[in-house]
């Protein structure tokens, strides 16, 4: 991980307000080499659970250099 290496995931957590489910994002992820994911919160979720959702931008990327 590296302070330019555009973020592999967004981190979210989820919410419902009795109606309608909804998510706050929280941080930002990143897959090393190895294979572990380090993760920057700005914010920690009162439920306790964390969702990592892949970046879209990251995935068009790797979409467009696997062409």
């Amino acid at each position: 991980m590296t302070s330019n290496a555009k973020p592999d995931y967004r981190v979210r957590t989820a919410g419902n307000n009795g109606q309608k489910a909804f998510y706050h994002d929280l941080g930002v992820a990143w897959r090393k080499e190895n294979g572990v994911i380090s993760a920057k919160l700005y914010g920690l979720p009162i439920n306790g659970v964390l969702i990592f959702v892949p970046n879209e931008d990251r995935v068009m990327e790797t979409t467009e250099a696997g062409e």
